[in-house]
């Protein structure tokens, strides 16, 4: 098994950084409608006060993907590219709530760490990775905890997973709820596993093949 004990710390901070840029750039591009004006339901924005022209939040949203593309390059400009993308980005969820999906507030969480507004004493490798520990197993924690609660355990999840148990009817439909008891528990271990050495690579391993 791939033993992530062995990298360097500050390796890791490289590969975390360039990973989430490169992630929320994806995940932009490929909500980009949903960064524009031209869908089939209104905006929703935070604050009330006159429209903003369809120009503006193209704009933003392109201000977002170059400054973000800018952060993948190794310059003393970086963090501060980094911040302007957040604030861009922020500035374009103030515009509609409807933006503020999980992956958004996951990418800003872990940017932000790496922007200018972290002061260089408080960035050191370990803290930084402390910190983006925190936010993705606290996310992936409470991912697990929310779907205990019937309506996933006898709606959602077997609306998910119908392609596998469908060709065995009744028993294969008695069988996936009684697995989805165990969705909510084993997602909730992998999340915590996250903060312990001992047991992360298992973590990892597991919640990538829950994917």
């Amino acid at each position: 098994m791939f033993n992530l004990n062995k990298i360097p710390e500050e390796t890791k901070v490289l590969y975390l950084q360039t990973i989430a840029i490169a992630g929320l750039i994806t995940s932009l591009l490929l909500s980009a409608k949903a960064w524009s004006t031209e869908r089939s339901f209104p905006l929703s924005p935070v604050f009330s006060g006159p429209e903003v022209s369809a120009g503006l939040h193209d704009g933003l949203f392109l201000i977002t993907i170059l400054s973000l593309a800018g952060g993948l390059f190794r310059t003393q400009f970086r963090k501060y590219l980094i911040a302007l993308g957040l604030v861009s980005l922020l500035t374009l969820v103030s515009l509609d709530i409807n933006r503020l999906q999980p992956w958004v507030l996951h990418y800003f969480a872990i940017l932000f760490l790496f922007s200018s507004f972290v002061s260089k004493r408080f960035f050191t490798a370990l803290s930084v990775l402390n910190v983006a520990r925190i936010i993705v197993g606290g996310i992936y924690f409470w991912s697990g905890i929310q779907k205990i609660n019937y309506r996933f355990f006898t709606e959602i999840f077997p609306w998910f997973t119908e392609h596998l148990w469908s060709p065995f009817g009744l028993a294969g439909a008695y069988t996936i709820v009684f697995i989805g008891l165990f969705v909510p528990f084993i997602e909730s271990f992998f999340a915590l596993g996250l903060f312990t050495r001992k047991f992360r690579n298992i973590s990892i391993t597991g919640s990538v093949l829950m994917l």
